[in-house]
């Protein structure tokens, strides 16, 4: 009808701009691209400046996927620990097969376990032949042979008869700290041990004046290993070896041959001579060096003669070390001045009173211009080391006695 027509193209018009770009009827609306709408794709911003759409077009999640792993070593808080799983968890001290050092009982290193994820308890280790109680078994060195017999304390060699001992530090082991410890020189050294025993108080010679120039310290201690010091030398002789002369009260003594430094060891031969000697118990009888002593011989008693005199007369002691060596060793009363007659004796090493062996002597003197009428002197070549002891004496029938100046060389 042509009254109605006017109507209806308002009405398809009004269709037409609503449903722009949807579906009608299952035909699809043509797809005009990004150009033809005006947006900008590669800013994602709009050209009119308002907002950027949402992006609607990403792949939506897959609510039926994988599920999401915690990492391996995540325990959740209100687990229990797992032992043996690895991990060292709360509540655990270790991985069960674990192990580490730890320090035992008795000083060494040792290992301790981990078991059940708790640690045990430190195990020593072996022994070793070292000198000292590595197994805490309250042993030391136990199967192991003697590489140096008188390497430890109760291995001690008895040198009581004197003489010549040789030995060596080189296979030892440290066992205790030397006499000597100084800027020159430091603990650690190895060291063997030797014992005496002495029935009175007497002259006593160690040397180790023997050659071989590592640095030796001789350490004497009575009583035992640990006992209280009672003799040290280092360096004698002008050389890096000691030697040490004294006298000694009855007793046994326990000698230790060490060396200055962990790195000084080797061989040596151990010199060892002793012999009582009535009248050495005065300090000033032993003599410092070569010199002039001077003094008055009443009083000493007669306790010694020699095969040049001294019989009925008081006689005084005097001893020495003599270093190594031969050397001219004299004594000489020629020079004091004084009137009464006198003899001199040398006499050398252990086994006797006041020496074993009378190496020379002199009775009083005619007089030359040397020497004074009635006065003595003796020379004699030694060898040293040696103990060495020079006696002053009367001549003739006496007795005889008096102030004097005696000159000894060596």
């Amino acid at each position: 009808m042509r009254d109605g027509a006017p109507r209806v193209l308002p009405a398809l018009l009004l269709t037409a701009w609503l449903g722009c770009g949807l579906s009608t009827g299952g035909v699809g609306m043509p797809d005009r691209g990004p150009e033809a709408s005006g947006w900008d794709a590669a800013t994602e911003t709009a050209p009119d400046g308002d907002a950027d759409p949402p992006d609607d077009t990403g792949t939506p999640p897959d609510e039926a996927g994988t599920d999401i792993v915690p990492p391996v070593d995540f325990v959740p808080v209100d687990a229990a620990a797992e032992c043996g799983n690895g991990l060292v968890e709360p509540g655990e001290e270790c991985e069960t097969g674990g192990s580490e050092p730890c320090d035992t009982a008795c000083g060494t290193v040792g290992t301790r376990f981990c078991v059940d994820c708790r640690w045990g308890a430190c195990a020593p280790p072996v022994e070793t032949c070292n000198g000292v109680d590595d197994d805490c078994n309250g042993l030391t060195d136990e199967g192991c042979g003697p590489t140096v017999p008188n390497d430890h304390c109760d291995g001690a060699i008895d040198i009581s008869a004197g003489g010549l001992f040789p030995g060596t530090t080189d296979g030892a082991v440290h066992d205790q700290d030397h006499c000597s410890i100084s800027a020159d020189c430091d603990p650690g050294g190895f060291d063997v041990f030797y014992r005496f025993t002495l029935s009175n108080l007497e002259v006593v010679l160690l040397s180790l004046q023997d050659g071989p120039e590592w640095d030796a310290v001789l350490t004497v201690r009575a009583g035992g290993c640990d006992g209280p010091e009672a003799a040290c030398s280092d360096d004698a002789c002008e050389s890096r070896r000691p030697q040490w002369v004294g006298r000694l009260p009855a007793g046994s003594y326990w000698v230790v041959v060490d060396g200055c430094d962990p790195d000084d060891f080797g061989a040596f031969t151990l010199r060892y001579a002793h012999s009582p000697c009535p009248g050495t118990e005065y300090e000033s009888t032993r003599l410092r060096g070569p010199g002039t002593y001077t003094g008055r011989s009443c009083g000493w008693g007669n306790d010694t003669s020699s095969a040049c005199g001294g019989n009925d007369d008081d006689d005084l002691p005097m001893y020495f070390g003599l270093c190594p060596g031969a050397r001219a060793v004299g004594a000489s009363t020629c020079a004091d001045g004084e009137l009464w007659p006198s003899s001199l004796s040398i006499r050398t090493g252990g086994g006797g009173r006041c020496g074993g062996t009378e190496a020379d002597c002199s009775g009083a003197l005619d007089g030359s211009a040397t020497c004074y009428r009635g006065r003595s002197r003796v020379e004699t070549t030694l060898s040293g080391p040696e103990l060495v002891f020079v006696l002053l004496d009367g001549a003739g029938t006496g007795p005889y006695c008096g102030n004097f100046a005696v000159e000894v060389w060596y």
